[in-house]
């Protein structure tokens, strides 16, 4: 009161209090009044994380052997009490990436002590192939001294042979049955060409004797068939008495 002295105490209700937002995170100023005087008081909204999760991998996700990783284009989803909101990965969320260890491996990334994962491939060690010794010189051997070939007598000629009479060649001996495989041979020629002679005959009759009109009739409203005919551009008419009843 005026006099400085405290003579009741009041309750906080909703009316009294004025800006506060319960959507805006952060520190925030809250007005009171009461009586007509004022005062204030200091509260802070957090919008708590309910999980993360990988919402899009790095754009380079393959690497060589011992490469430095590259998190550029990676991002998580934070889902939070207030929404759902999208974060870029810094090099400082990741953590478990070995860049000399072969093969498929989950680099870890952690927000706000959640954590996700995401996959990346490191290829083989190269094989380093080891220089080759130069190989040293073989010191050459002395020359070895050909030995002087000593004067042969001469060779006294021989008489010439006598030329032998070459023998008349003889006749080449018959092989049994070749004779009678080539009549056989020639036979089987002769049959197949007239067996193929014949197929081609039988086709150009069919093709000449084929009926390629059906010819349909009506009896009881319903149709039947009445026979077959030919027709060709020669002969483009068609006689159906012969197929129709009285």
């Amino acid at each position: 009161m005026a006099s400085g002295t405290l003579e009741q105490e009041a309750e906080l209700t909703a009316s009294m209090v004025s800006g506060f937002e319960s959507t805006k995170e952060g520190k925030q100023t809250i007005q009171v009044e009461y009586q007509g005087l004022k005062g204030e008081f200091t509260i802070q909204v957090i919008d708590e994380i309910k999980a993360i999760t990988m919402f899009k991998s790095p754009d380079k996700t393959e690497y060589q052997y011992n490469e430095k990783l590259d998190v550029t284009g990676a991002k998580i989803t934070v889902i939070k009490s207030g929404g759902i909101y999208e974060v870029s990965v810094t090099d400082k969320m990741v953590s478990g990436y070995k860049p000399k260890t072969a093969g498929n491996q989950f680099v870890t990334v952690t927000y706000e002590g959640f954590e996700t994962s995401f996959l990346v491939t490191v290829g083989e060690e190269p094989v380093v192939e080891q220089p080759q010794r130069p190989v040293r010189p073989v010191r050459p051997s002395r020359p070895v001294e050909e030995p002087i070939e000593e004067p042969q007598e001469p060779i006294t000629p021989q008489e010439p042979e006598k030329p032998v009479r070459p023998q008349e060649p003889q006749k080449p001996t018959e092989v049994l049955g070749v004779q009678d495989r080539n009549d056989t041979i020639e036979k089987e020629k002769l049959l197949a060409g007239i067996i193929g002679f014949m197929a081609l005959l039988l086709m150009i009759v069919l093709i000449l004797t084929k009926r390629n009109v059906n010819i349909y009739v009506e009896e009881e409203k319903e149709f039947v068939l009445g026979g077959k005919t030919k027709l060709t551009k020669n002969n483009l008419y068609i006689d159906i008495n012969p197929y129709l009843d009285d």
